[in-house]
């Protein structure tokens, strides 16, 4: 049984940190054959106190795994590094290319043989999307010779698509070293529901527009804000996900203020991935103006019960969005058609519509939920 190492920003029972989560603990959950322990955050993210009943310098196990939660800085580094040479991992899961703890100082300590030699497999999660590197651009221009150096010559790639595929070569530019490579397998989602969901809420008579994610540039809210300010139709527009950026969420607030009515807008506070398709099953629609997602459970979260999603063409979902799951936001004039017509279709068009986003959906997980291992030993 191959022993497996991840190094993650944050983990169960963390939420904050969105996709991650549920990437890592999905990987562990179905892959029996492999022996897991991860190294995080002993605190979720933007909070400044740890976990409670969380002892310093041990293992806790959860679920399958055993995790060891960090305090901030280097208290417990030696701790843990001693702890990773005695258990000799065969592979290490590296959860970021960016994060300074949780990606960059233990590249650095393999490549410096401080810890173990072992395959390193590394997932970028969207960091190297174009719309993530123009967020801080200079900084990250900066940071890119470091972490390429950090990386050596022998890494394998995980990446959702072959979308982020062409994303991790254009970020690191000529002379792609000719032994990285890459594993293209989408993460695991959440399963299709039994049946579509209505679409409406119990405790809200108009019908709701869900935004649902952390609250930063990245995701596009203050677009969402916008498009919603030239819709006609009764609506509530409903934002859920942790503040990340605060400047940013009361930029967000002004517009609301400006361009839209006090009851057309409502911050509904933050959500963990178990609230998640209650939400969506008494949303019309979910909107999420992201400028890039390597793999975006929350579209995934939202189609499971039958929830459309208006969406950019910077995601994996595009083609199953085509094919029915809802609408790419390509321009504003089309955009507020498709809203439109969400809104004020009739009950029995409004079920037959989330009838066939959920069969696109199970169509999808069918044909690409893959839960083959991440970590041969034989490739």
């Amino acid at each position: 049984m191959a022993k497996v190492l991840v190094f993650c920003d944050a983990y169960l029972p963390g939420f904050k940190a969105g996709g991650p989560i549920p990437s890592i603990s999905r990987i562990v959950d179905t892959d029996p054959d492999h022996q897991f322990r991860i190294v995080t955050r002993d605190r979720d993210i933007g909070e400044h106190e740890p976990y409670p009943s969380m002892m310093p310098r041990s293992w806790h196990q959860v679920g399958p795994v055993s995790v060891a939660y960090l305090r901030p800085g280097l208290r417990d580094t030696a701790w843990v590094a001693s702890e990773i040479r005695s258990w000799e991992p065969d592979f290490y899961y590296v959860n970021s290319l960016q994060s300074p703890w949780f990606a960059l100082f233990p590249l650095a300590e393999i490549r410096t043989r401080r810890l173990p030699p072992a395959r390193v497999v590394l997932a970028p999660r969207g960091e190297t999307s174009t719309g993530a590197r123009v967020l801080k651009r200079r900084k990250k221009h900066l940071a890119r010779p470091l972490i390429k150096s950090l990386l050596g010559s022998s890494v394998t790639w995980h990446v959702s698509s072959t979308l982020e595929e062409a994303d991790v070569r254009q970020w690191w530019g000529n002379g792609f070293p000719r032994k990285h490579d890459f594993i293209v397998r989408a993460d695991l989602a959440v399963p299709p529901a039994d049946h579509e969901s209505a679409g409406r809420s119990a405790s809200e008579p108009k019908p709701v527009v869900t935004f649902a994610s952390r609250i930063d540039r990245m995701k596009g809210l203050e677009e969402a804000v916008a498009l919603m300010s030239d819709i006609a139709s009764p609506f509530v527009l409903r934002v859920t996900g942790t503040i990340k950026e605060a400047d940013y969420w009361a930029d967000c607030l002004n517009l609301a203020q400006l361009e839209l009515e006090p009851e057309r807008f409502r911050y509904g506070g933050e959500f963990t991935p178990q609230d998640a398709q209650r939400i969506f099953a008494e949303s019309a629609l979910m909107v999420l103006p992201t400028k890039g997602e390597n793999f975006g459970h929350v579209i995934a979260e939202a189609m499971s019960v039958g929830c459309p999603v208006l969406i950019p063409d910077t995601t994996p979902w595009t083609p199953v969005v085509v094919a029915g799951g809802g609408a790419i936001l390509d321009d504003a004039c089309s955009a507020r058609e498709f809203v439109e017509l969400v809104l004020t279709e009739s009950p029995v068009d409004r079920l037959e519509r989330r009838k066939r986003v959920l069969e696109v959906y199970r169509d999808w997980f069918r044909q690409y939920q893959d839960v083959r291992t991440l970590f041969s030993v034989n490739d």
